[in-house]
């Protein structure tokens, strides 16, 4: 590597969107890992608080050096004069690279890349499974019947895989859409707010997504730029700043507007009850019922677990 190269490429210089994507990759990310089904369903199959947390910290810690080693490849690529130009673009400056290392690289890459991949994708089938059978129909189904059904789904999406979509767009996509819906959901996993209902949830999840339509229609003075907005059609690594307000905008307008439909919510009921000359109640907290949610049969094998881990407890005390 030529090390003029390194300064003539200014990719290690400050610049306005390099710092708007810290915020932007940051929020993305986060927010589309809480809507990946995946990741609750390995957080609730930890055996309690302390090996979930355990589990987090140690993944972290090997991810973390493992991601800033592949990002590194892009400079690499780029200093080595490999990426980029009008015919490659920086999506394949790992790839880039990758072709001028020895063919052991090559074959050890293929190897992990497979196996990522085939992990993710029955991350994907497992989720999918529990989704609709847990979530949506309330354990009622078959399981093979869901699963027959997620293999229904699967076929229009490897077709539209097939057409050279653009991936990192349409994860952006649904990153961008995470961050308007997903702020309420977790705003209800707060003991303290258990006030906030479904219907606050959604009101928030709504307002989210009208909020970027409304950044939108002001930041580019129309409507129809204001819609499509949403899809990012211009894709991350533009010049504007519309990219950082449709993802500053989508999670603060769902968090106010999910309060503030708790606040028009006791409106109501109080004016409700003012009219019937009843006394005004603030909601209490009811128990959860985990058996309504997770099936009867899953929750006594909790209970019995849990169980078993405070009579281990008592013993070492």
């Amino acid at each position: 590597i030529d090390k003029h190269a390194i300064d003539e490429s200014g990719l290690l210089k400050s610049t306005s969107l390099g710092w708007q994507l810290l915020y932007i990759l940051a929020v993305a990310i986060t927010f589309a890992n809480f809507f990946h089904q995946g990741f609750w369903q390995r957080s609730f199959s930890s055996k309690n608080d302390r090996e979930l947390y355990k589990s987090t910290i140690y993944a972290s810690i090997m991810l973390f050096p493992t991601l800033f080693l592949i990002g590194v490849t892009g400079l690499l690529a780029v200093w080595a004069g490999l990426c980029c130009d009008e015919n490659n673009v920086g999506a394949f400056a790992f790839f880039s690279l990758l072709a001028k290392l020895p063919d052991w690289v090559v074959g050890f890459v293929i190897i992990l890349s497979v196996a990522m991949s085939c992990s993710a994708y029955d991350t994907l089938q497992s989720a999918m499974v529990s989704t609709m059978s847990n979530d949506l129909f309330q354990n009622k189904l078959p399981l093979s019947v869901i699963r027959i059904t997620v293999f229904v789904i699967n076929v229009p999406a490897v077709v539209l895989a097939l057409k050279n979509v653009d991936v990192l767009r349409v994860f952006l996509i649904g990153d961008l859409v995470a961050a308007a819906t997903m702020p309420p959901v977790m705003l209800g996993l707060a003991d303290s707010l258990y006030f906030l209902n479904w219907f606050d949830s959604l009101i928030g999840s709504i307002s989210g997504l009208l909020g970027i339509f409304i950044f939108g229609t002001i930041f580019y003075g129309n409507a129809k730029d204001g819609v499509n907005l949403i899809q990012l059609p211009d894709g991350l690594y533009i010049d504007d700043y519309s990219v950082l307000g449709a993802f500053i905008v989508a999670p603060v307008a769902a968090v106010l507007m999910t309060f503030g439909s708790f606040v028009a919510r006791m409106g109501l009921l109080y004016v409700w009850a003012k009219y019937k000359r009843e006394e005004f109640r603030f909601p209490e907290k009811q128990p959860l019922d985990s058996r309504k949610y997770a099936g009867e049969e899953f929750t006594m094998a909790a209970e019995e677990s849990l169980r078993k881990d405070n009579v281990e407890s008592s013993v070492v005390e």
